[in-house]
């Protein structure tokens, strides 16, 4: 946030700048702690200010869509994300993540599952994107590809406590024995991570 707000005292009129500062106050919502009401504002005005210097800037609408997904308006973060997609080239791992989430939310798994899918095609070594296809791929009972997609994620860098607690789950709904299932418990403990609320509720 202190990065792009100094980008932007050099120059106010740097589009990119105010979508990044925008997307970087979201993510401060969650994890930092401070004003809420002051974040939200100036969140909102950085928004406001990347759409209009950049309106035909794909970032801008990737980024107006997660506020707008927040926010839970759904019909109008589909039409971010997809204006995003229209501008972004064609394979943007965060466009189809985005897209991916968002049609995740809207209970179109299949699809979501699909938009992942080349998501992870485009980005393989991306940790988060594999977690997405291993839990979306639980969400329709394709236990065995989520496996699959788990067993190729295990040198992939990043927080794996998700991956790793969702793992325990899919032992439990496979109906693998008791000692596997621990097993897999005792590996998941080894991750000193907190497990987000929503991926407990997918």
């Amino acid at each position: 946030i202190e990065i792009y707000r100094q980008a932007l005292a050099l120059d106010p009129d740097f589009a990119l700048a105010w979508a990044g500062l925008a997307a970087a106050l979201s993510r401060a919502l969650i994890t930092s702690a401070g004003d809420l009401t002051q974040t939200l504002k100036d969140r909102d005005e950085a928004f406001t200010r990347a759409l209009a210097l950049a309106p035909d800037v794909w970032t801008t609408h990737l980024s107006l869509a997660g506020q707008l997904s927040a926010r839970r308006d759904w019909a109008r973060s589909e039409q971010a994300y997809l204006r995003a997609k229209e501008l972004a080239p064609a394979s943007e791992p965060s466009v189809l993540r985005g897209l991916g989430s968002i049609s995740s939310d809207l209970g179109r798994t299949r699809e979501a599952l699909e938009l992942l899918r080349a998501a992870l095609r485009a980005e393989p070594l991306s940790l988060e994107t594999s977690i997405f296809v291993q839990i979306l791929h639980d969400n329709v009972l394709e236990h065995a590809e989520a496996q699959a997609e788990y067993e190729r994620s295990k040198d992939l860098a990043g927080d794996r406590g998700i991956a790793e607690w969702w793992a325990v789950k899919r032992s439990w709904w496979r109906g693998e024995s008791s000692a596997r299932i621990k097993r897999q418990f005792v590996r998941y403990l080894t991750y000193e991570s907190v497990v987000m609320p929503m991926f407990h509720d997918l």
